[in-house]
């Protein structure tokens, strides 16, 4: 630039760049801080269940040459894992949080003269929400493996509750084509799917271990000594005659699976972040040396005059302040776009934290103090005589 370029054309287009390579260094730094905010905001959110010492088994009769002895099996698997002292509470269920079997049908209240309403349905044991911990609002529930809860009753989740427009679960009657069926009670909401869908009016129907609308059971164990436990249990299942083989996994690392997309995209974007902060020092660096070597005979001669050090230095850093100051103001519109629109994808979000962009301001600051600072406390601090003694 200084060979090819008048001082002044070179300044304009050296400046320009620094503000670019500084916007880039606010665009990442930022955006890495606000989708770590949300992933965080997902994976600590109360899900409105128990994900602690929760295992879910994947177990379905169809999985047995014969399904009716498949049933049979797995009735006696759950028997053998109900005895065992470290399993606190065991739970049948055709599906689990993290893992919705997309089932829907249509159902409308008893004297509703509208269209009936597309909603999902599930099927679970009188022990599922124990097992879970959700909690259980309002009615009875099912009773214990009630043959009469089979098909003549239901239960609600919240949002099943406002879909119908329904107050209280008592005498609350729904039709699934001609069939009544009576509400006996009402769970808080928790969710089947990630935090990108919100809570679906849901429908859960009772069924015991004697039919075969089941594929999870889920146990509360105990987590000392585990690999043991797993053991036995494995050997257990391996006694069956099942066709599958033992297929396990903890309620945490499911909901931590579900994020796998962002967390990788997050690895992304903040190895580009310190790629962008590695460049954007190199670049200050040299950029500090350049100036000073152009400025070295005005700041000799304006110590000579008696500036302060301190003064010197608030002349070198004022462009650096500048150039950070405008590239917030550019960076931080483009920041908020992008999150914005990212964050659309998910119907749960953090929004975006000032704070992210108060800690990105404050990192520039520090990087750009270090990364300038030792060259500018030299400069100041130089012989004014051996940039003079030419002139």
């Amino acid at each position: 630039l200084r060979q090819k370029l008048s001082f002044g054309k070179s300044a304009s287009l050296r400046n320009g760049l620094v503000i670019v390579q500084f916007v880039i260094a606010v665009f990442l730094i930022s955006s890495t801080l606000l989708i770590r905010n949300q992933i965080e905001f997902m994976s600590k959110k109360n899900m409105g269940f128990d994900s602690e010492e929760i295992m879910t088994i994947y177990a379905s009769s169809h999985d047995f040459t014969n399904q009716e002895e498949g049933i049979v099996q797995l009735n006696t698997f759950k028997n053998q894992l109900k005895q065992k002292s470290y399993i606190k509470d065991i739970a049948l269920s055709r599906a689990v949080p993290t893992s919705w079997t997309r089932s829907f049908t249509f159902v409308r209240p008893d004297d509703w003269n509208g269209d009936p309403l597309r909603m999902r349905f599930t099927y679970v044991d009188a022990n599922f929400f124990e097992t879970y911990g959700i909690s259980v609002k309002s009615g009875r529930g099912f009773m214990s493996d009630s043959e009469g809860d089979q098909r003549n009753s239901v239960m609600l989740n919240e949002a099943a509750m406002e879909a119908f427009e329904f107050e209280t679960a008592d005498d609350n009657v729904i039709k699934i084509g001609e069939n009544r069926i009576n509400v006996v009670g009402v769970v808080e909401d928790f969710h089947f799917e990630s935090l990108e869908s919100k809570v679906e009016p849901t429908l859960i129907f009772h069924r015991t271990a004697n039919h075969a609308v089941h594929q999870f059971i889920t146990c509360k164990i105990e987590m000392s000594d585990l690999q043991t436990k797993m053991e036995e249990i494995e050997k257990m299942w391996n006694g069956l005659g099942s066709t599958n083989t033992f297929n396990y996994s903890f309620m945490d690392d499911r909901i931590k699976r579900m994020y796998e997309s962002e967390e990788r995209f997050l690895g992304l974007i903040s190895m580009f972040s310190i790629i962008s902060i590695i460049i954007a020092c190199l670049g200050l660096y040299g950029l500090t040396l350049f100036i000073i070597q152009k400025r070295r005979k005005e700041l000799s001669i304006r110590k000579v005059l008696g500036a302060e050090v301190t003064g010197l230095l608030r002349l070198i850093f004022k462009d650096f302040a500048i150039w950070i100051g405008l590239a917030f103001i550019i960076g931080v519109p483009l920041v908020i776009y992008f999150i914005n629109d990212w964050m659309q994808s998910f119907y749960y979000r953090t929004g975006v934290s000032w704070l992210s962009f108060g800690f990105t301001f404050l990192l520039m600051a520090v990087l750009i103090s270090l990364t300038v600072g030792y060259q500018s406390v030299k400069a100041a601090n130089v012989n004014p005589v051996k940039y003079l003694k030419d002139e």
